[in-house]
């Protein structure tokens, strides 16, 4: 494996470098300064030596003196007097130099001695030559033989003798002292050299290790930095886990790897890569056999951390429970083994092995631990984008399956998307649709203003719903029942349309039969009449075709009260002016539970409970329709009746009637019509339209996963920098803080960021942690909202811990709470027992609940309570939402719990809240109750049972 240098002092090379040369330098000046004083001292002693010598010299002129002036007192003779004053002048000035130069008081001392004793012989000697100039030869000689003169000669001798001694003392002494300056200065030097080379050698290994570090460090970064760039760029887990593996056998190498992911749900691993060298070559092989309670070590690794394994001996073969991989005849001997996590989940394990042993360390373990963080950010949006495509598939299948056809526009119109059973219903292929415009479907000839007034409507945000009529490939025309919902983006704008549509060419044409059909019976029971009121005109003319004519009637209406009984509904006569039925089919017996004889116009307004009129000229009030109808500006009368039986079942009715009008006057005298039974049409239409609704719905929930697991994503990059770069900016500042405590200490304070250091150096780790801490959060807020997006499967078999459940809603909605209402309060039960269940799904209905309860609140100073506790009785947990809301009034508590039911679809309700919640809490063998007083507020209890049922788990 690659060896990197040990980090042994932490210094930059240049610093090392200079410190070094500057300490070399210094030492040669010193020693070069200390030799060139000892030089110079050694050179001016002996320099005043020669000077004191040669001053002694001119002291011992004394004698030759004595000499010119007793010679002088004999003989009388004065020639030499002008050698005398120069020898006395000399005397003189070699005394005042000793003085100058005395080095020290007791040579002075002892040079004023010969200067007073030299002052007092010159001062005799020269009145000797003064008394021989005079010719007083005798008292000259007197003075200069005399004792007073001895005297003074002996003392000028003896001091002059002490004076050569002194000097020649202090001379040697000084000189003694130079040589030996001068070599211990040589011996400083000769002694400083060995230091010098050993701080050099020093100085160059530190530089070298610092030089390989960095060039090692550089080495690294450049793989991080090309392993990152690699990363963005990929999109399925196992390229991302072997752009890994390569920057890992760059860095580290290894002879074999492989990579699992781990299952929460299912607690499961799944082999994702396997690698081993066989027969000198690497390449990839079939997974180990990871089994979920046998990956005993990969377990440790999930829950203890990185590990290094170094097998040396067959104990440790043994002690190591790892699972066999590549080739079991030769067993790794070094291991490396990391966890790959996102935030608190733990996605996999990855490792690298070496058949060497030895081959890795900790600092091996640590790097190998950066590689798996730094891919475990591309690893989950692989595996997240992975999952919606699988989404994504999902949806096209459920398109593609459905009964109903299914086209999908842009902005503008054209056809993006078509699903098969269009394909089947029209005769077209997809690619022949793909790009074109909707005209190419829908004739405008045969669907007047639907190109101009559907647009603005649809632009405006309104669902359109209406019949169409469409041509298919062959030219064919068919109905085709029409939905066109807008679909928008995150930020509310259409970006496109969803049409779904049912042909119900068949439907139509029956009803036109059925059109055709009584406007021939109006036509016949017409001329029937016609018929009748000529023959009563006859009879009233002549009595005696009466009775004959009386026959011809009441056959024919035999003939017609069978043709009547025996049409498909319930046919009826009703007469305004008796206000009655004076005819009403058999069949009303099976459709209202009345029979002919007891039924009446009274007994119908009784049963009837909605009336929906199907005429789209007609007035839409009921009242007004059913007036024009009695006068006659309507040629029929269509509506639809939700009606209550007698044994109280809800059916609906199609109440289809002409009127009858009095052949002289024309005015309208009754009506005549048929009840059909039409509930069951009513069932399937309005299972039609929920399939809508659900269909819709299911788009836009895929839309909000789609836009959730973005928008973590987004905000993960940016957050996932500030949590990696900002310890590092910690440590940097823990690095250079001793430099600015030790400028601090010499210079004094100085100011950081505005403030001074010394108030600064105390906070800034604070704001480092502050900064980790808020990334921290960012990064488990954006962590539940991915798992609450993240489709689980239900499966009951976690223990989950209610109190945490409740706590994780809680973070999720803090920011819907905190703008709903100021009196939120939650109380957490203490020592509650831990239940089987799905922590998403119960975590689900909880925000479904809680978020009822937040739109309830009609102002901020309405509470909202959430507590959970234990029911010994029933042996359950209880979670029991209580608001200050609105309430929930009666006729809307019996609909509550219906799939897609919503009193707040204005304001982007969809209807599925509770009854997702009732699902979820019903999986888990519990009870949602909901109790509530309209304008008091609603309490909302979940009962949680401890053990589910095994039946339940299997479901």
């Amino acid at each position: 494996m690659k060896q990197k240098p040990v980090f042994i002092f932490r210094i930059f090379p240049m610093k090392a470098i200079t410190i070094a040369l500057m300490i070399t330098l210094a030492g040669f000046v010193a020693a070069g300064w200390h030799i060139w004083k000892s030089y110079t001292g050694y050179k001016d002693a002996l320099t005043r030596d020669f000077q004191f010598q040669f001053l002694i010299s001119s002291l011992n002129s004394g004698p030759a003196m004595t000499s010119i002036v007793r010679n002088a007192a004999t003989t009388g003779n004065l020639e030499d007097e002008g050698e005398y004053l120069h020898l006395a002048k000399d005397v003189d000035n070699a005394i005042k130099e000793i003085k100058r130069l005395a080095p020290d008081s007791e040579i002075l001392e002892i040079a004023k001695k010969i200067a007073a004793s030299n002052s007092r012989l010159i001062a005799m000697e020269k009145r000797a030559l003064d008394l021989v100039r005079a010719g007083r030869k005798e008292q000259a000689k007197e003075l200069v033989y005399g004792q007073e003169y001895r005297e003074h000669i002996e003392r000028f001798d003896d001091g002059n003798h002490s004076l050569s001694q002194s000097l020649k003392s202090k001379v040697e002494k000084e000189v003694l002292s130079m040589r030996r300056r001068t070599f211990f200065a040589f011996s400083i030097v000769v002694g400083s050299v060995p230091v010098l080379i050993f701080v050099w050698i020093v100085v160059l290994s530190i530089v070298r290790r610092r030089l390989i570090e960095r060039s090692h460090q550089e080495s690294v970064n450049s793989v991080i930095a090309a392993l990152e760039q690699k990363l963005s760029a990929l999109s399925t887990p196992a390229d991302v886990e072997m752009e890994v593996l390569n920057a890992a056998d760059e860095l580290l190498g290894w002879d074999a790897s492989y990579v699992v992911l781990y299952d929460r749900e299912t607690d499961q691993f799944h082999s994702l890569l396997n690698f081993d060298v066989i027969e000198g070559r690497r390449c990839r092989i079939p997974p180990p056999g990871v089994k979920s309670g046998k990956a005993y070590f990969l377990r440790l690794v999930l829950s203890e951390g990185p590990k290094l394994v170094l097998r040396k001996t067959p104990e440790d073969d043994a002690r190591y429970k790892i699972i066999p991989f590549g080739n079991e005849t030769r067993l790794s001997r070094s291991l490396l083994f990391t966890p790959i996590r996102k935030g608190e989940n733990t996605i996999g394990v990855i490792s690298i092995q070496s058949y060497s042993r030895d081959a890795y360390d900790e600092s091996d373990l640590r790097l190998f631990q950066m590689l798996a963080e730094r891919c475990s950010g591309a690893l989950y949006r692989a595996m997240a984008e992975t999952s919606l495509l699988e989404s994504e598939e999902k949806f096209r299948l459920l398109t593609e399956q459905i009964a109903n056809s299914v086209i999908i526009y842009d902005r503008d119109f054209t056809i993006d998307y078509v699903n098969r059973e269009f394909e089947k219903l029209t005769g077209y292929d997809r690619g022949e649709l793909i790009g074109k415009r909707r005209r190419a479907l829908i004739p405008e000839d045969r669907n007047p203003g639907a190109f101009e007034n559907i647009p603005p409507l649809l632009e405006s945000g309104s669902v359109y719903s209406g019949v169409l009529i469409k041509q298919k490939k062959n030219g064919e025309f068919y109905h085709d029942e029409t939905t066109i919902t807008p679909l928008r983006d995150s930020a509310g704008v259409i970006t496109h349309y969803v049409e779904t549509g049912k042909d119900i060419t068949e439907r139509i044409h029956a009803e036109e039969n059925l059109r055709k059909a009584h406007d021939e019976l109006e036509k016949r029971v017409e001329e029937r009449t016609k018929e009748l009121s000529l023959s009563n005109n006859l009879l009233r003319q002549e009595n005696i075709e009466r009775k004959r004519a009386e026959q011809e009637l009441a056959r024919s209406e035999a003939i017609y009260r069978e043709a009547i009984e025996n049409a498909s509904g319930v046919p009826y006569r009703f007469l305004y002016n008796q206000g009655r039925y004076d005819f009403v089919g058999k069949e009303i017996l099976t459709l209202l539970g009345y029979s002919p004889e007891e039924f009446s116009f009274n007994m119908l307004e009784h049963c009837v409970k909605e009336i929906i009129i199907l005429d789209p000229d007609a007035p839409m009030d009921h009242l007004q329709y059913v007036q024009a109808f009695k006068r006659g500006e309507l040629d029929q009368y269509r509506a639809d009746l939700r009606v209550i039986t007698k044994n109280g079942e809800q059916k609906w009715v199609s109440d289809c009637s002409v009127p009858i009008r009095d052949d002289k006057t024309g005015r309208v005298i009754g009506s005549l019509g048929i009840l059909q039974d039409i509930t069951q049409r009513k069932r399937v239409e309005e299972e039609a339209r929920m399939q809508r609704e659900r269909l819709i719905q299911a788009d836009k929930m895929v839309s909000l996963g789609i836009m959730v697991s973005g928008v973590a994503h987004e905000i993960n990059n940016p957050n996932n920098f500030i949590m990696l770069n900002t310890p590092i900016l910690l440590e940097s500042w823990q690095s250079i803080e001793p430099i600015l405590k030790q400028y601090y200490d010499y210079n004094g304070d100085f100011v950081v960021g505005g403030l001074n250091y010394s108030e600064m150096r105390d906070h800034i780790p604070v704001l480092f942690s502050g900064v980790v801490e808020g990334a921290k959060r960012i990064k488990n807020i954006v962590q539940e909202l991915r798992d609450f997006a993240r489709q689980y499967p239900a499966e009951m078999k976690e223990t989950v811990n209610i109190n945490n459940i409740v706590n994780s809603a809680l973070t999720l909605l803090s920011n819907m709470i905190k703008k709903t209402t100021d009196y939120f309060h939650v109380e957490y039960g203490s020592d509650l027992p831990p239940i089987k269940g799905n922590f998403q799904r119960i975590e689900q209905a909880l925000i479904n609940l809680i978020q009822n309860s937040c739109q309830a609140l009609p102002s901020r100073d309405k509470a909202i309570h959430v507590s959970t506790s234990y029911d010994k009785k029933q042996d359950s947990i209880v979670i029991q939402v209580k608001d200050e809301g609105v309430g929930i009034p009666p006729e809307t508590m019996k609909h509550i719990m219906d799939p897609f039911f919503t009193t707040k679809r204005n304001t982007g309700g969809t209807g599925l809240g509770l009854s997702i919640s009732s699902n979820i809490v019903n999986e888990h063998d519990g009870k949602l109750i909901i109790n509530s007083d309209k304008d008091k507020g609603t309490v909302v209890s979940v009962i949680l049972p401890l053990n589910i049922q095994t039946d339940s788990v299997d479901n």
